[in-house]
């Protein structure tokens, strides 16, 4: 699996993921960190912009770990 980096607001983390939106997703379900109208940045190249990084609406996020976890918030 791709290794990316992860930011949003003041918060970077780098994890493993099929891709940018499950990275997301994963960093913001094991951090307890979710977004409302803010996009993150993904990139595989480290923290520092690169014009092939990805900007990341929240919305996708929160609809990822819908399908995770259910409408309902569980397993």
């Amino acid at each position: 699996m791709p290794k990316y980096y992860v930011s949003c607001l003041n918060l970077e983390r780098v994890i493993s993921a099929s891709n940018p939106i499950e990275a997301c997703g994963l960093v913001a379900d094991k951090n307890g960190f979710l977004t409302a109208g803010i996009s993150w940045t993904v990139s595989e190249q480290g923290f520092t912009w690169h014009t092939n990084d990805e900007v990341i609406d929240d919305l996708l996020i929160i609809r990822w770990l819908e399908k995770k976890y259910g409408n309902n918030g569980t397993d």
